[in-house]
């Protein structure tokens, strides 16, 4: 089977298992509604999975907030359950960190889950829409409870930049217009080498997310990005689908078309320790 007709295949299946959910949905009589708002994220070199990102948590006002933050850590509690460990990334806007009572019930929530570190990832929307001198205390005490923080939708303007010197943010996620925009500019080439350069000696992971073209995941892959997500590895689930999840779909494609570098396991472990 040649590789184009793989990927055709693949696309047939997906087609086949959304109408499946669609018509669970619509007939869903004693069976309860299952939202499909995580978005696997995998490791770019072999595809293995790594963890979810939690898309209703992009979007959810302030004082929605909390209750969906309380839903994420129920699934990754869910998960550990059925016996898996696994990182859940609970994205969250900067300027409703401003509000004291949200941060006293998300550290209240976090302490009371008893969750193993590393579990609870926080990638900040919007950073540099709050001063550095305010912010930083602020997610100093999410920190110490052992919540790794992140930003999401990394574009590299220089106001962004300077967060990448704080010990506090432990993983970024470039926006896929950087991303893009690197391939073809030489001057944001150089920014975005310049970000790699930090991760490497600074030690915090890069993402990339929004990946929905062969040319994305080749360029990030090219440039070790350390994670990668979007429709073009796996569209978003549910959490029980989570559980079944060990390797991209498109992992034995992106393996055949030399899109990795060295030989693809045939049977990928999901070891997230």
């Amino acid at each position: 089977m040649n590789t184009t007709k793989k990927f055709y295949d693949v696309i047939k299946n997906w087609l086949d298992q959304k109408e499946v959910v669609k018509q669970a949905h619509s007939n869903q009589g004693e069976f309860p509604l299952q939202e499909i708002n995580l978005e696997p994220i995998f490791f770019t070199e072999n595809t293995f999975f790594m963890g979810v990102l939690n898309q209703n948590l992009l979007a959810v006002t302030q004082e929605n907030y909390a209750s969906q933050f309380h839903t994420g850590l129920m699934n990754i509690n869910y998960w550990l359950t059925q016996g898996r460990s696994i990182p859940s990334l609970l994205p969250i806007r900067s300027t409703h960190l401003l509000s004291s009572s949200l941060v006293t019930k998300l550290v209240n929530q976090i302490t009371q889950s008893a969750l193993p570190i590393g579990l609870i990832r926080m990638p900040l929307l919007q950073i540099t829409a709050v001063d550095q001198r305010v912010l930083s205390p602020i997610l100093e005490q999410f920190y110490r409870l052992g919540v790794i923080l992140e930003i999401i939708d990394f574009t590299g303007e220089e106001d962004e930049l300077h967060w990448l010197n704080d010990n506090l943010i432990q993983g970024v996620h470039l926006s896929t217009g950087l991303l893009r925009a690197a391939a073809m500019s030489h001057e944001k080439k150089q920014i975005m080498d310049q970000i790699m350069n930090l991760s490497s000696s600074r030690h915090f992971h890069t993402y990339s997310g929004g990946i929905s073209l062969v040319h994305d995941f080749n360029f990030a892959k090219n440039n070790s990005i350390t994670f990668t997500y979007g429709s073009f590895l796996m569209p978003a689930v549910t959490k029980h689908q989570i559980l079944k999840i060990k390797h991209s779909q498109f992992s034995s494609i992106t393996s055949s078309t030399n899109f990795s570098r060295g030989p693809h396991p045939r049977n990928p472990t999901c070891s997230l320790d």
